[in-house]
């Protein structure tokens, strides 16, 4: 479990997750932060094998495209 609630958060490097987080991360809380767009590069759900939980609420994201997350 990985929780970075309300720590005005505005974007988050495509490598942010780098460090081997993506083979054994199951939950994400991003709540309360300042995203305004789906850190697509970032999150790209195929390439966490265990992740099941992304929480972004409280965010400012104002539009998800479709490939937002993989």
């Amino acid at each position: 479990i990985l929780s970075l609630q309300f720590c005005s958060i505005e974007q988050i490097d495509k490598h942010a997750f780098d460090s081997g987080l993506r083979q054994s991360l199951k939950e994400l809380y991003l709540d309360g932060n300042q995203l305004q767009t789906i850190p697509t590069d970032a999150l790209l759900t195929a390439q966490f094998k265990q992740l099941r939980i992304i929480s972004l609420a409280q965010n400012m994201i104002k539009q998800i495209s479709a490939d937002s997350f993989g």
